[in-house]
């Protein structure tokens, strides 16, 4: 969804009786936020008004710095830049800055207002390379409010998907009454798959699919790519987990280990390469490789 911010509200008001004053503009930048904010009906109402206390606390920091925009669209990266600083300084650590700079991204992207360089990296906000990979357990789920985000993390873990597949999952068009039916134009290899629904973790998955995602729809029709993404990479980072690790090798090793009781490993392997659209050495590195 997209927002726009009413800018004529900012005109004619001279500049020392209105935009002139940072108390002014703060006051203002938060109606506008709020006002957007109240338009976006995407996520839980936990997550929504998080979203609304973040932004109120970057404008805040605004303030701090003494180097607050006139409205939303002056809004640049030497002020992002100046508030991380702003927030260093206050001892917030980078991890709890990267989060809440992707809401603020959120905010900007929902404006329709860009503003080059201010990823992470870019802010100089890299993250140490020992943290890149987290392992995965049923328990980082409780810590994930967006429903969206909990169901692109369970096509993975529960029927193998890529998460760009996950990204393009469509319900009404993918779900048959045993399997899955995953078409070539969405697939990682190109080719048509198909995952059987053997599970009653997997048929939970397919109601929560079908409760969230819309007739004809899929997460990125649904949401926009930028803004999934960015919620995505949100989620994931609060539950403790990676938004950059691969998290279908939950679903190779539980599927072949369950295969195994009533195949030959042999044929057990076929089936799981043959559903995730896998080489036999990803496999391998999927069962053997920390996850």
């Amino acid at each position: 969804m997209t927002c726009s911010i009413n800018t004529k509200q900012y005109q004619g008001k001279g500049s020392e009786g209105y935009i002139g004053k940072n108390m002014s503009r703060t006051s203002q930048l938060k109606d506008e936020a709020r006002r957007v904010l109240d338009s976006i009906k995407t996520g839980s109402h936990q997550k929504r008004a998080y979203r609304k206390k973040v932004l109120f606390r970057f404008v805040n920091a605004l303030s701090g710095t003494e180097f607050v925009p006139p409205t939303w669209y002056g809004l640049n990266k030497n002020h992002i830049a100046s508030v991380v600083q702003y927030w260093r300084n206050k001892n917030l650590n980078d991890n709890s800055i990267r989060m809440y700079l992707a809401d603020i991204r959120y905010f900007l992207q929902a404006i329709k207002h860009d503003i080059s360089n201010i990823d992470n990296r870019s802010l100089g906000l890299n993250r140490s390379r020992e943290k890149d990979k987290r392992p995965f357990s049923p328990d980082c789920l409780q810590k994930i409010s967006d429903k969206v985000v909990i169901l692109l993390l369970k096509l993975q873990t529960e029927f193998g998907l890529t998460l760009s597949e996950a990204f393009r999952f469509t319900p009404d068009l993918h779900i048959r009454e045993q399997f899955l039916l995953l078409s070539r134009d969405m697939t990682n290899n190109s080719s048509d798959r198909s995952v059987e629904i053997s599970t009653q973790n997997q048929k939970d998955v397919i109601c929560l699919a079908e409760s969230i995602i819309e007739m004809n729809q899929n997460p990125i029709k649904q949401h926009g790519y930028t803004l999934l993404r960015e919620q995505y990479r949100h989620e994931i980072i609060k539950a403790g987990l990676s938004p950059k690790a691969n998290y279908r090798y939950v679903y190779a090793r539980a599927r072949l280990a369950n295969l195994e009781k009533a195949n030959k490993p042999a044929d057990a392997k076929r089936i799981v390469l043959s559903e995730m659209g896998i080489t036999g050495l990803t496999l391998w590195r999927y069962l053997n490789e920390p996850g």
